[in-house]
């Protein structure tokens, strides 16, 4: 039975890539507009996704001699699983969209405009290539490794739904904006869902890296936000929301169908997955101190930073 982390680990690990990427944020970004510089914000990304993100978890890991295959999942998975996993992720789009629209409406009736998290977006061809890799490639591949490799594999001694709910939260976090909390849960959560159900983070890379690549052809498509021009496409007024709101019930009947679905296609690996770290995980509530702290980080940091 391999080794496996337990869920203090996990969000231990979370809690230093964090606070390592607030003062990343802090030291090259802070006071300056040099973000904007391709090549600037090209290192910015490497140091923060790689650095921050990836390598907090690869050398706990290592120290703890626990196979990196396991502890991020990494399993090849057949076309017909990949295939399924898009579809699913697709399919809850819509509901997203309407969490989406609802957090606008919700947002303005409270007296403050609902806030884009602010990415670049691609004004040619070579920003276009770069920002492909800065935001279409290295931050799935990364994030994916930290929130449903290491984190997820932590948090699942406790259970598939409380591991897939966590890693979400911590995701939602992560992104600091806390506008887009709950959407940014909602597709953690169903992108961590899949992972599990598929036995493998593959599916998980995949959706991820189909979203942020959409995101910059459609921004440079659009000459502005991707997201902020869909909702307006789609209306901020209660007509939109109640359309988008009955369209996201057959959706999520469809997503639940076809999880059922992928979840029987793997189930011959469910006792592979199978790992170390129940009693480690049992002791206490020990595991909630890192969470907790990231928790006030974030809320410093929209508060203050």
């Amino acid at each position: 039975m391999p080794k496996s982390l337990n869920a203090a680990q996990a969000g231990w690990i979370f809690f230093i890539s964090y606070a390592a990427g607030i003062g990343l944020s802090l030291l090259m970004l802070s006071g300056s507009g040099e973000v904007l510089r391709l090549d600037y914000f090209l290192l910015y990304v490497v140091l923060g996704q790689v650095g921050c993100n990836v390598l907090p978890a690869l050398i706990w890991l290592r120290y703890k001699g626990i196979p990196l295959k396991e502890a991020f999942l990494l399993r090849r998975v057949t076309w017909k699983v990949l295939g399924l996993s898009v579809c699913i992720y697709a399919l809850f789009q819509v509901f997203l969209l309407f969490v989406h629209q609802a957090t606008s409406l919700v947002s303005l009736a409270l007296g403050s405009a609902y806030q884009m998290s602010v990415y670049p977006v691609a004004n040619d061809w070579l920003s276009l290539l770069v920002l492909l890799v800065c935001i279409g490639l290295l931050p799935p591949i990364c994030e994916e490794l930290l929130f449903r490799g290491a984190l997820l594999g932590g948090y699942r001694v406790r259970g598939t739904l409380f591991a897939a709910s966590m890693s979400a939260l911590l995701f939602a976090l992560f992104h600091d904006n806390p506008y887009r909390l709950a959407e940014l849960f909602l597709a953690a959560w169903i992108s961590a869902l899949i992972v599990l159900r598929a036995r493998s983070i593959i599916p998980g890379v995949v959706v991820h890296i189909a979203t942020n690549i959409a995101y910059v052809v459609g921004s440079y498509a659009a000459a502005g936000d991707l997201v902020g021009a869909a909702g307006e496409r789609a209306g901020a007024g209660a007509a939109s929301l109640i359309v988008l709101g009955a369209a996201s019930i057959p959706c999520l009947w469809g997503c639940w169908l076809l999880l059922r679905k992928l979840g029987s296609m793997t189930e011959s690996r469910q006792n592979a997955v199978k790992v170390e770290g129940e009693a480690a995980a049992a002791r206490g509530a020990y595991w909630l101190l890192p969470v907790g702290l990231a928790g006030i980080l974030f809320v410093v940091k929209v508060a203050w930073l």
